[in-house]
């Protein structure tokens, strides 16, 4: 499952001093990006994972996309930016990549070779058995390893169209994203996900096609009620039969 870095300074610098709506949108938006920092949602499908007021969302959007004269980064310290298809996470490659412990992963790293040489004594045929001990668990590893899916093309543009699918479900039924997508992705073994970001490629695209299919299933169940409440408010100016006949 992906996960994503929360630097500890957060809490001393100038967001931590707006709003708690402000934080929690914006930390929202660190959930729900893709690896390149990308949100494939807009304000109301932000709302709806961050479980906070419409209005709340598009205050706190405002103040993340303004300029912040305290910004430490000597930038004119906008947080987040619109672009097609969603929001862009300003910033989200540079603390993705910060490494704060690579110096005390290094010392380890060395410990552990320098005890594994002063107590390991290998012989030649010892070797030859541990080098295909070695060969086997890497062929192993490679046969487990996803097969990229042929059919997957740009993997950001179709989280947000699943998040897109997820908002649209959620308008015709009046139900939670989350609950939909969790519902619409659980496998036979009972597995699901809260997140498209945490789904492998099979998984999203499978998912993404059942998503299709509701949303398909919602609008025809919504243009049939439609025509009915028309046909009722008719009072029998039209055969009720003949036009829902006509909705398939």
């Amino acid at each position: 499952m992906p996960f994503v870095k929360l630097d500890c300074d957060i809490t001393t610098s100038s967001l931590w001093s707006e709003s708690k709506e402000t934080r929690l949108t914006f930390i929202t938006m660190l959930a729900m990006a893709g690896p390149q920092g990308f949100v494939g949602a807009t304000a109301p499908g932000i709302a709806r994972f961050a479980n906070l007021d419409l209005d709340e969302v598009r205050v706190a959007l405002g103040v993340l996309e303004s300029p912040d004269p305290d910004s430490r980064d000597k930038t004119e310290g906008q947080r987040v930016k619109q672009i097609e298809g969603g929001y862009q996470v300003l910033n989200y490659l540079r603390y993705r990549d910060k490494d704060h412990t690579s110096a005390e992963r290094k010392r380890r790293q060395r410990e552990r070779e320098k005890s594994h040489r002063d107590t390991v004594t290998v012989t030649p045929v010892t070797r030859d058995v541990t080098q295909a001990e070695a060969e086997a668990e890497v062929r192993g590893r490679e046969q487990q390893q996803p097969r990229a899916n042929p059919l997957m093309g740009d993997r950001a543009s179709i989280e947000s169209d699943v998040l897109q699918l997820l908002q649209r479900i959620g308008e015709l039924e009046n139900a939670d994203p989350v609950e939909i997508l969790e519902a619409e992705s659980r496998t036979p073994n009972g597995a699901s996900a809260n997140n498209p970001s945490s789904m492998g490629d099979d998984w999203l695209l499978k998912t993404r096609g059942k998503l299709r299919t509701r949303v398909e299933k919602a609008d025809h169940d919504a243009k049939r009620a439609e025509a009915q409440r028309r046909i009722e408010a008719s009072r029998g100016k039209a055969d009720p039969e003949e036009e829902l006949w006509h909705l398939g």
